[in-house]
């Protein structure tokens, strides 16, 4: 059980408690590179029957502060572990989500209001691959399977394009989308 799924199933999100859910912890970077802050990513199904994810929720470690020894050698003892707080419970229908780039295992989210952020993958070197691999099939599984982002009639040009088809001039893996008139 991932720091997420222990959070929900801890706290007041009592229907979340048992969804399926596939997270991962990313430091949220500038378009640059530049880190901002760290962020546990979860891409959820609100309910066991849905076949897709139908839910993206974002949360941030809690620091608690240190507690001080009242004994004779005052040193200052630790609270062990740190928390997610859920900051953010997204819909998908409302959450684009696209690699930005693959060598530094980086996301781009954009949400319905236009707002863009930037997410590098934060997981132990030898995982990396692996694990950006899965974000990478959870992707094109909710981009196929997706209705379209604040439209209602789209035309797909294109296919989407596997790794080894990608050139340098390709900013993420999925196919552009055109509003029809």
């Amino acid at each position: 059980m991932g720091d997420l799924q222990k959070a929900l199933a801890s706290g007041e999100y009592n229907e979340l408690k048992h969804c399926p859910l596939f997270e991962s912890d990313f430091v949220q970077v500038t378009k640059t590179g530049e880190v901002a802050n760290r962020v546990t990513v979860g891409i959820a199904a609100s309910s066991l029957s849905l076949a897709l994810p139908d839910l993206m929720l974002l949360a941030r470690p809690v620091e608690y502060p240190r507690e001080e020894c009242t004994c004779k050698r005052p040193k200052p003892k630790l609270v062990p572990g740190e928390q997610l707080q859920l900051f953010a419970l997204l819909p998908l229908k409302f959450v684009r989500i696209f690699i930005h780039d693959r060598t530094r295992y980086q996301l781009k989210v954009r949400l319905a209001s236009g707002r863009l952020f930037y997410l590098q993958l934060l997981v132990h070197p030898p995982e990396l691959d692996c694990v950006f691999k899965q974000w990478i099939q959870l992707l094109y599984r909710l981009y196929v399977c997706q209705p379209p982002l604040c439209c209602d009639r789209v035309i797909v040009i294109g296919e989407p394009q596997l790794p080894s088809q990608r050139t340098k001039d390709s900013e993420d893996l999925f196919p552009v989308r055109r509003r029809l008139p």
